[in-house]
């Protein structure tokens, strides 16, 4: 929403100048493209607002980009005490992906699973097109 908005200060004086209600108290973040996952200071800056909070993972658009240093990162932004669940992470399988692309979103999106289970994280799952095959991972 900041960069839609082109708003490039706090949260507080983001809500400040758009029009939300008067019983508005906060918002879950979710940190999911590799950038975001990486940058520590910036998610601690965001997470730093008061009534913000966050979500952790790689969305499975970034499949091709998971590394088990990215996995890492993930573990790391998710042990952050402001950190409510792992994701957006998941499947899709829209009628433009490849097997290939399947296979690289599987691997990313089961290594999450098990590392949130570790960290006994709440998931935000991503799916389209493969309901049954998400519920296999």
């Amino acid at each position: 929403m900041y960069v839609r908005a082109r708003h490039f200060t706090s949260f507080r004086s983001f809500i400040h100048k758009r029009d939300f209600p008067a019983n508005f108290s906060g918002c879950i973040t979710c940190f999911c493209d590799p950038p975001s996952l990486l940058d520590k200071v910036y998610y601690e800056d965001i997470l730093s607002e008061q009534g913000v909070w966050g979500t952790f993972g790689l969305h499975p658009h970034n499949a091709n980009l998971f590394t088990n240093k990215l996995l890492k990162s993930m573990i790391e932004a998710n042990s952050h005490p402001k950190s409510l669940a792992w994701g957006e992470m998941g499947l899709d399988y829209n009628d433009r992906v490849s097997d290939e692309v399947k296979y690289m979103q599987e691997k990313s999106f089961v290594k999450q699973l098990k590392a949130a289970v570790l960290l006994k994280k709440a998931i935000i799952i991503h799916g389209r097109g493969a309901p049954e095959e998400t519920l296999v991972c």
